[in-house]
């Protein structure tokens, strides 16, 4: 090699080392600022309960009310849906940044439960509402007459009680 070549291969190392250093505390501030929305976003989720009571622009088929609870950690939650007062179902998932739940619906059934679908649950910040949007079922076809509620999409507004 000659010295022209060595130069700017040297050269050319300490600014890749210059680029990391400078980048780094950048790096490690983007973590904490997504721990900070993960964090905001879960006192959202778990503050109040949530309904669909009043909705007026859709055929709902029923009365859902949703509620959240911090689990452990900083972004996981624990939740219940109840459809009409009577038809209990649960879930757990991770709260992201961006606001949304990906997670399973769980139907009591002994001392376990068993997974019965999956769904999304996506906080919209512009109206204050958290849009329910179910994925599939599970399990067989049997699944979608036991727990046809659950095929919708549906919206709800922070519970006045």
């Amino acid at each position: 090699m000659t010295y022209p070549e060595v130069v700017s291969t040297i050269s050319l190392m300490f600014s890749f080392l210059a680029l990391t250093v400078n980048a780094y505390p950048h790096i490690r501030d983007y973590g904490d600022k997504s721990d900070e929305r993960r964090k905001a976003m879960l006192e959202i989720f778990t503050k109040t309960k949530w309904s669909n009571e009043g909705d007026i622009y859709t055929q709902p088929k029923g009365y859902y009310e949703l509620s959240f609870e911090l689990a452990y950690g900083i972004s996981r939650v624990s939740g219940e849906l109840i459809i009409d007062g009577k038809k209990e179902y649960y879930f757990h998932g991770i709260v992201t940044k961006k606001g949304t739940i990906k997670t399973k619906i769980i139907a009591p059934l002994g001392n376990n439960g068993i997974f019965v679908a999956h769904a999304k649950f996506r906080y919209l910040k512009e109206f204050d509402q958290i849009s329910y949007t179910f994925l599939g079922f599970t399990g067989p076809a049997e699944e979608a007459r036991l727990h046809g509620q659950l095929d919708t999409k549906q919206l709800f507004w922070r519970s006045r009680a």
